[in-house]
């Protein structure tokens, strides 16, 4: 477990974590909610959570079940254990694709 604690966008984007904006997250929440796209949750992967705030995870490790848990990156460093992939797990999550950081223009 890392100790560290990253305290602004610079230094999160220093350490490879992108940021995400209000804007962003507000096109991602659509993409789930409105396009119905479906997340396949694989090592790699950026989501958030569809609370009032702009925290991102990535995720580190995917278990061959999805009742294991799932080993992900918080945004200041901390790596934590969140329960497996399967329904709950993805209606409080919000996936957020490559092609999301991507867009600079407001919604």
């Amino acid at each position: 477990m890392t100790e560290r604690t990253i305290r602004n966008d610079a230094e999160l984007a220093a350490a490879g974590f992108p940021v995400i904006t209000a804007d962003q997250k507000l096109r991602a929440i659509a993409f789930r909610d409105y396009d119905h796209q479906p997340w396949q949750v694989k090592r790699g992967d950026y989501y958030t959570i569809d609370r009032a705030d702009l925290k991102l995870f990535r995720v580190l490790d995917v278990p061959e079940l999805p009742e294991e848990d799932l080993l992900v990156e918080v945004q200041d460093g901390q790596r934590i254990k969140v329960p497996g992939v399967g329904e709950p797990f993805h209606a409080q999550r919000v996936h957020v694709p490559e092609w999301i950081f991507k867009i600079t223009e407001p919604v």
